[in-house]
């Protein structure tokens, strides 16, 4: 199995589906669910985070995901098992040190 948590700063509305539209014309295939998350109004622009926990059947894990964010970066904290882990991303035109949550970095991506 898998678990989502969407990190959105803003309120986001979902549809979720299975099959295929318009189906299959040249064979047949297993069906699967598809799901979709949308903002609730239009945005220029958005920063948004998904975090995805496999697990196998009734193994499902204790984890927590918490969303951060700065002028320079967003981030998320996870914590598994009492591990946790900052993963942070600089955002798009950020000029010099990123940081966030008390992590600073100079490339694309830190993980703490």
């Amino acid at each position: 199995g898998v678990t989502a948590k969407y990190l959105s700063p803003v309120p986001l509305k979902f549809r979720q589906w299975d099959g295929y539209q318009p189906p299959p014309e040249f064979r047949e295939f297993p069906n699967q669910w598809h799901v979709e998350a949308a903002t609730q109004s239009p945005q220029a622009s958005l920063g948004m985070l998904t975090v995805l926990v496999p697990h196998r059947a009734g193994q499902q894990p204790k984890w927590t995901a918490e969303r951060l964010e700065s002028d320079t970066a967003i981030g998320v904290r996870f914590v598994r098992e009492g591990k946790p882990v900052i993963v942070a991303l600089r955002k798009d035109g950020a000029q010099g040190q990123a940081s966030v949550a008390g992590l600073s970095f100079d490339g694309a991506v830190a993980v703490k």
